[in-house]
């Protein structure tokens, strides 16, 4: 081989290995951009993701958050029920023992053999009175022996003889409907309950 042939051969292989240095360049620059690009997204969703970690560990603070208030909020309620239930109870066994007081040897019988239940205590701290009044005279009416013993005055003449057309007209349950307190006592002390409350 002749040194010109040699030279020829030599900047043929210059010429061809030319575009093969400069292609890696030309082919890396949008590979490059793709791996940026590829990269990005990557951070991108990354940080997306802890974005909604952190909104969903705020839901679920706030929900938990949530459910203790409530939970406060009903035991709260329950306090205030069982106060309201306690102070109720006081109410109607005081009203209890002030309307049996006269009417029965002890008061507290009252509280023993009558069901409070039967018997509801208004918002302003109320009792029907003509309920419980009714209640202590059906309690006489079925235990009589429970009745407070009352002084017997003698009616009639001078000669302690006694005149049945003196004796007042006395009044039936059907009579106690619709009386106050008052007028049950008024009557009990005019003696026109004395065959109810077995005196």
């Amino acid at each position: 081989m002749s040194e010109q042939d040699a030279a020829t051969i030599d900047a043929t292989e210059d010429v061809q290995a030319a575009p093969e240095t400069e292609a890696p360049e030309d082919l890396g620059d949008p590979g490059k951009r793709a791996l940026q690009a590829e990269r990005q997204a990557r951070r991108d969703a990354e940080k997306q993701l802890r974005e909604f970690r952190e909104r969903l560990t705020a839901m679920e603070e706030a929900q938990n958050k949530t459910a203790e208030e409530r939970a406060a909020l009903e035991q709260q309620r329950e306090i205030e029920r069982a106060a309201l239930t306690k102070a109720n109870e006081r109410i109607l066994a005081a009203e209890l023992r002030a309307a049996a007081k006269g009417e029965l040897a002890d008061p507290t019988d009252a509280l023993t053999f009558i069901d409070r239940s039967s018997f509801e205590v208004g918002d302003d701290g109320s009792v029907d009175g003509d309920a419980i009044a009714t209640a202590i005279v059906e309690l006489i009416e079925r235990k009589p022996y429970l009745a407070a013993r009352r002084e017997t005055k003698v009616e009639g003449s001078a000669d302690g003889g006694t005149r049945d057309a003196s004796r007042p007209r006395q009044w039936t349950r059907q009579d106690l409907s619709g009386k106050t307190p008052q007028q049950i006592d008024e009557a009990r002390e005019a003696g026109l309950l004395r065959d109810l409350l077995g005196g």
